[in-house]
């Protein structure tokens, strides 16, 4: 994203909706970005490339926490 970074992001839709389902999609593996994530509230972290069953399982995921 070109003005601001996924962690930022997620900031902000959390302090706007603290029960907001996010998950995060990137094409950078760190470990720290995960772990932050997971602590703001995203609930899947998905590297690219990915399996298109590893996308309906953070979906199924995201809904099932409705």
């Amino acid at each position: 994203m070109p003005e601001k970074d996924g962690i930022e992001a997620l900031e902000e839709i959390m302090a706007f909706d603290k029960d907001a389902r996010v998950v995060m999609v990137t094409a950078i593996d760190q470990r720290d970005s995960l772990m932050k994530a997971i602590k703001l509230g995203a609930l899947d972290y998905i590297v690219k490339p990915f399996e298109d069953d590893r996308v309906i399982s953070a979906v199924n995921k995201a809904l099932s926490a409705i």
